[in-house]
């Protein structure tokens, strides 16, 4: 699972290409969802996702996690494969999602990214599938363009269980 932001850096409210790749040698499904927080304050929202295709949705939740209609500024938000995201695929090749980014308008210090990759096999069933996560950490670049390589940090393989959003 890799997280792109085109570099480490981010220019406070500065609209950002990102894009989130799941691949699996053996799996032929796809899926994700992300979030942005403050570094020092997890529990806080860090900037506004907007799709760019009909592959991906935006949710809002309050500060319990319980989903809410997505408003101007909402208590935390994601970003996820839509129905029509969740694309079937050639084994192993994987999937690429793109989606656009607002940070704060002012500079927040670190936000990272986090996010969970789906892996499925495609048999709608919770077997054989496998669950990714990554995080990317970006400081501000002070009006500089993010230069740094893209980034696939904190790589972990978790559990065989798939999203019920992506049906795997």
């Amino acid at each position: 699972m890799k997280i792109d932001s085109g570099g480490a850096t981010y220019t406070p409210g500065m609209t950002q290409r990102i894009r989130v790749t799941v691949r699996d040698p053996v799996q032929r499904r796809w899926g994700f969802q992300l979030t942005a927080r403050l570094a020092g304050n997890s529990k806080t929202r860090a900037g506004l996702f907007t799709p760019v295709d009909a592959n991906t949705r935006v949710l809002c939740s309050a500060s319990n996690f319980l989903a809410v209609p997505c408003t101007a500024n909402p208590t935390l938000q994601y970003i996820e494969h839509s129905l029509t995201g969740a694309k079937i695929t050639a084994v192993g090749a994987g999937l690429t999602f793109e989606f656009d980014w607002t940070p704060p308008d002012t500079d927040v210090g670190p936000i990272v990214l986090y996010a969970a990759g789906n892996a499925a096999n495609g048999n709608m069933l919770e077997t054989g599938d496998n669950i990714y996560t990554a995080s990317l950490t970006l400081t501000t670049g002070a009006g500089e363009k993010a230069s740094l390589p893209s980034a696939a940090l904190s790589m972990a393989r978790a559990s065989s269980r798939t999203s019920r959003r992506t049906g795997g």
